[in-house]
């Protein structure tokens, strides 16, 4: 297993990976409930979601941004602040070939984002704080919501809504036997997965992060903060909804997150 010493015994399970939240056990939210949360664009289309640190720092998953030039990327914060992107940095460690535990990328806006309502930094969860009471085991996730994926008909439905769900944590070793032999290979220390909810919509499976999401926040509360970055999506059981998402870390990489964005 890559950089874990947990030790679990492991049941079959055949998946393969794959990285918007699907399913229906979710709510639209505005995007001042949930200002942290930009839009990744290609040519002017969605393709991830980004995490706001800071004014001139964005958080996202470094796979999003492996095939990228700065000629054909822009970010959309908030309801339309429009960005450019200056400097795109890689985790040092990322993987493109297994998308391991460092999936993380930092974007650099070329003009500072103003902070409005709709736009605000989140705040980082370290581990120095305990958890809100009753909120251990579970994490809210964020995303433009796919209500299916893989149809075989082509009638994929997709939501331009901030959508907000609330799914369990999993432990390592759940998470492992979820994943089955192949799968578990590829999570490590710096991961953490949880739960797709069990939808209500008898056509899709349940919710989960899906294509889109990667960047996003996995937030968990606590008793200061109601929303704090946990992690960041990097990859899914597919078809999206069916199983567990893994997702990277944040506080193991804050001393590389803070060493590039500084307080600029």
């Amino acid at each position: 297993m890559l950089g874990s010493v947990h030790q679990c015994n492991v049941v079959e399970k055949i998946a393969s990976p794959e990285s918007r939240i699907v399913g229906s056990v979710r709510v639209d939210v505005a995007q001042s409930d949930l200002p942290y949360v930009c839009s990744v664009r290609v040519q002017n289309v969605h393709r991830c979601c980004a995490t706001i640190l800071n004014p001139n720092w964005l958080l996202t998953s470094g796979h999003c941004t492996t095939d990228l030039g700065l000629d054909t990327i822009s970010i959309v914060c908030g309801i339309r602040m429009y960005r450019i992107v200056s400097e795109i940095v890689l985790h040092p460690n990322f993987d493109a070939t297994q998308w391991t535990g460092h999936d993380l990328a930092l974007l650099r806006m070329r003009n500072a984002l103003n902070f409005t309502s709709n736009v605000q930094p989140i705040p980082l969860y370290d581990g120095a704080e305990l958890p809100a009471d009753g909120t251990t085991g579970k994490a809210s996730i964020v995303g433009y919501e796919r209500f299916r994926f893989g149809d075989a008909s082509g009638s994929n439905w997709w939501n331009p809504m901030l959508q907000m769900a609330v799914v369990p944590i999993l432990s390592f070793c759940e998470c492992q036997q979820r994943l089955g032999p192949t799968l578990s290979t590829y999570l490590t220390d710096f991961n953490i997965c949880t739960d797709n909810a069990v939808s209500t919509l008898p056509a899709i499976d349940g919710t989960s992060t899906c294509f889109g999401d990667s960047g996003a926040p996995v937030m968990i509360s606590t008793d200061l903060q109601p929303y704090n970055l946990l992690a960041i999506p990097s990859w899914t059981v597919a078809p999206c909804g069916t199983g567990p998402s893994v997702h990277v870390r944040v506080a193991p990489h804050l001393d590389w997150i803070l060493a590039i964005i500084g307080v600029n």
